[in-house]
């Protein structure tokens, strides 16, 4: 488990057309936060000197640059979050599933119980195309439970980047957030 320093020293990159949220503020209290539109990601990436290692956090559409940066930097992306991720056809599961292939970075989808354009039932579609990935569901949130939910989606997403794949329970208070 991550201690206090060393979580402020891990680098979450957030992708987001619409720059930073409300999460991704919260989240910048326990590592180092680096928001860029989903089109500068590379060009960031290359920014970190090659050594750093890194997570990934996409909102919406940017989920394709975090999936593509976990599969083009295996050994520096500990972890990729995708929040409300678009729709898979069956057609897109496969070709991500032959992508993602054998890679072993973490992998959490979450989707919002009142996303139209990426709902809930969608998520399956995520689990079959990147095995082991982590589903979550954000109670009463849409696609952007990141500035509606922040609390909630912060939480979840702070207890991912340090647990990674062993996270099941919280560390903290079962306390459901408003």
């Amino acid at each position: 488990m991550a201690d206090a320093s060393e979580q402020q020293s891990a680098v979450l990159l957030y992708l987001s057309k619409s720059g930073a949220t409300k999460a991704s503020a919260l989240l910048g209290r326990d590592f180092r936060v680096l928001t860029a539109a989903p089109d500068a990601a590379k060009s960031m990436v290359d920014g970190f000197g090659g050594a750093e290692k890194f997570s990934v956090i996409a909102q919406g559409d940017a989920a394709e640059q975090a999936i593509a940066l976990a599969l083009a930097f295996p050994d520096r992306v500990e972890a990729i979050a995708l929040i409300a991720p678009p729709v898979l056809d069956d057609a897109g599961v496969a070709a991500l599933g032959k992508r993602w292939g054998e890679t072993k970075v973490p992998a959490m989808a979450l989707f919002g119980t009142r996303d139209r354009s990426s709902p809930p039932q969608s998520s399956a579609a995520y689990r079959r195309a990147i095995a082991g990935c982590n589903l979550m569901f954000v109670y009463d949130a849409t696609a952007g439970m990141d500035n509606e939910r922040p609390e909630a989606v912060a939480a979840l997403l702070r207890e991912f980047m340090v647990s990674k794949n062993r996270f099941v329970v919280s560390r903290e208070s079962g306390v459901i957030h408003p």
